[in-house]
C-alpha cells in the first residue's frame, strides 16, 4: 500500500511509544502512516535517553520503506527542516527564531523546542517528533514550548497534519535537495562543539562544514578533522 498521496495520522489518547505502536499498525494500514498520542509513557531519544511526553506535546511518528541508503538520514534532517519551517511561521512578529541544531534538534533562544529520532527497523523507516507545544511550563529547564514562548494555544491534529504532509515531501525529495536546504539553515556550523564519537571518544573544536556524505569537518586547532555523521554519538555546543 505504499505510495498513499495523502497522509493518514491515528490519534491515540495513550501509548508506550508512537515509534513502537506506528509499527504495530504499519502491517494494517500500510506505508506513509503516521501516528499521534497525547501521552507517551516510555518515550525516548536518541542514545535511549527516556522523553518526558505528558499531555500537551506533539509526540508522533511516521513510518516510511526505506529504498535507498540515504533514506535515513533524509528523513532525519528533512524532518527538522519541516519542523522548523512550521515552528517560523507560528512564531512570526514574535522575535524568536528556531534553528536548527545539529542533526535535527530545533531550538529557541537556546532552548530544545523539538527532537527528533529515526530508527531503522528491518525494511522499515520510522521517524518519530517530539514537539513542545501547549504546555504550560517546559518539561526540563533547558527546553521551552510553543505556549511558553506565544502564549497561545494550538490545535495539535492539525499540526500533526502538517507536520505529516510535510514529512512525506521530503521522502518523495532527492537527498541532495534536501540536504541542501537543511545545510543552508544549519545552525551549529561556525560554532565550537563537543562530539562524542563511538570508538573515538570525545572531540572538540570548530564545526566548519557538513558534506553532502554526511561527514562532518572539525577544526580542532587548525587540524582538520573528518568524522562520519554515522559515528557521532551526540553533539553539544561549547
Amino acid at each position: 500500500m505504499e505510495g498513499k498521496e495523502k497522509a493518514e495520522v491515528i490519534r491515540l489518547r495513550e501509548t508506550d511509544s508512537t515509534n513502537d505502536e506506528v509499527l504495530r499498525l504499519v502491517k494494517d494500514y500500510g506505508v506513509p502512516l503516521f501516528v499521534r498520542a497525547d501521552v507517551q509513557t516510555a518515550g525516548r531519544g536518541r542514545m535511549g535517553r527516556r522523553w518526558i511526553s505528558n499531555e500537551g506535546g506533539l509526540w508522533m511518528s511516521g513510518a516510511f520503506l526505506k529504498h535507498h541508503p540515504k533514506d535515513n538520514y533524509k528523513l532525519m534532517i528533512g524532518t527538522a527542516l519541516v519542523v522548523e519551517e512550521l515552528a517560523s511561521r507560528l512564531l512570526s512578529g514574535t522575535g524568536y527564531v528556531p534553528e536548527i541544531h545539529f542533526p535535527n534538534d530545533v531550538f529557541v533562544s537556546g532552548k530544545k523546542l523539538c527532537g527528533i529520532l529515526v530508527e531503522e527497523r528491518g525494511d522499515y523507516l520510522v521517524v518519530g517528533v517530539g514537539l513542545n507545544v501547549n504546555q504550560p511550563e517546559p518539561p526540563l529547564p533547558l527546553a521551552t514550548t510553543l505556549k511558553v514562548l506565544t502564549a497561545k494555544d494550538y490545535d495539535l491534529d492539525a499540526l500533526a497534519g502538517e507536520i505529516a504532509e510535510g514529512v512525506m515531501k521530503v521522502y518523495g525529495s532527492p537527498f541532495e535537495e534536501v540536504f541542501g536546504r537543511w545545510r543552508s539553515k544549519l545552525a551549529t556550523i561556525g560554532r565550537y562543539v563537543s562530539l562524542w564519537v563511538a570508538g573515538g571518544g570525545e572531540v572538540r573544536g570548530k564545526l566548519v562544514d557538513v558534506h553532502p556524505d554526511m561527514v562532518l569537518e572539525i577544526d580542532r586547532d587548525g587540524e582538520r578533522l573528518y568524522v562520519p555523521a554515522e559515528y557521532v554519538l551526540s553533539v553539544s555546543e561549547v
